[in-house]
C-alpha cells in the first residue's frame, strides 16, 4: 500500500500541474492522460525491492533455519516474474480514469476523485492479494526447503481458512502424503501451497500451507 500510494501522489501531483496549464476540451479523446499518470517502470521496480528487503529474513524466520543466500535470490527472482504484469494493469486503469475525465471536460477535483477511487479500489483488493500470496509463498517454499534438508519423508496440507476457500483446496484438509510425491490437487499438481509450478488459480491468494508429518500420522489416516 505504501508503494501505491507513492504512485498515487505522483499522479496527483502530475494531473494538478498539467490542468493549471492546459484546459480540457469536452468530447475530445486525451493523448495528454500518459503524461500525467505514475512511471509503471518506478512502480515495478519499487514492488521488486521491497521483495528483496523482507523476503530474506521471511524466508529464514519461516524455516526457523538459514536458507543459502543463493536459493532466497533464486526465490525472489522468480516472485518477480509474477508481478511483472502487475504496473500494466494498474497503469491501463488509472489511464482510463484520467482519460475519460478529460474528455468530458471534468475539473481537478472531479479528475482527483476518480484517480483516488481508483487506488482505494486497487489498495482493498491487490494491494491485500500481493500481501497474502507472497507471505505464503515465502513460508512454503521455507519451510519445504527446512523438511527437505531435515530428511522429513510425509508431508500434511492444511488448509488456510480462506473467506471464499478453493473448494479442492479444502477437500484435502489434513491429508498426508510421501514428501516426494505431489498433492493431489492443482493443475497441474501442487508439491505444496505456493509451488512455484502451479497454476495462478492455484496460488494466488491462496492461505493453505503444508507441515511436515510423521510416519505414524500417515498410517493413522
Amino acid at each position: 500500500m505504501k508503494v501505491l500510494n507513492f504512485a498515487k501522489h505522483e499522479t496527483l501531483r502530475k494531473l494538478h500541474r498539467y490542468m493549471y496549464s492546459h484546459r480540457a476540451l469536452s468530447g475530445q479523446a486525451y493523448p495528454g492522460a500518459t503524461s500525467m499518470a505514475f512511471n509503471q517502470d518506478e512502480l515495478l521496480q519499487d514492488l521488486q525491492s521491497l521483495l528483496y528487503s523482507e523476503m530474506p529474513s521471511m524466508l529464514r524466520e519461516s524455516a526457523q533455519s538459514a536458507i543459502p543466500s543463493q536459493d532466497i535470490l533464486d526465490f525472489i527472482s522468480k516472485r518477480e516474474d509474477l508481478l511483472s504484469g502487475l504496473p500494466e494493469e494498474l497503469y491501463q486503469r488509472v489511464l482510463t480514469q484520467i482519460s475519460d475525465g478529460l474528455a468530458a471536460g471534468e475539473t481537478v477535483a472531479e479528475i482527483t476523485s476518480r484517480i483516488d477511487q481508483t487506488f482505494n479500489d486497487i489498495e482493498q483488493g491487490t494491494a491485500d492479494v500481493i500481501a497474502n500470496t507472497e507471505t505464503a509463498a515465502a513460508f512454503n517454499y521455507a519451510t519445504n526447503n527446512a523438511a527437505a534438508s531435515a530428511g522429513v519423508q510425509y508431508k500434511q496440507w492444511i488448509h488456510g481458512g480462506s473467506i471464499v476457500p478453493r473448494e479442492d483446496h479444502l477437500a484435502i484438509d489434513g491429508l498426508i502424503v510421501p514428501f516426494d510425491e505431489p498433492f493431489p490437487v492443482g493443475s497441474p499438481l501442487l508439491m505444496y501451497p505456493h509451488d512455484p509450478g502451479g497454476a495462478p488459480d492455484d496460488v494466488i491468494n491462496c492461505s493453505c500451507v503444508s507441515v511436515p508429518a510423521t510416519l505414524e500420522q500417515y498410517e493413522a489416516q
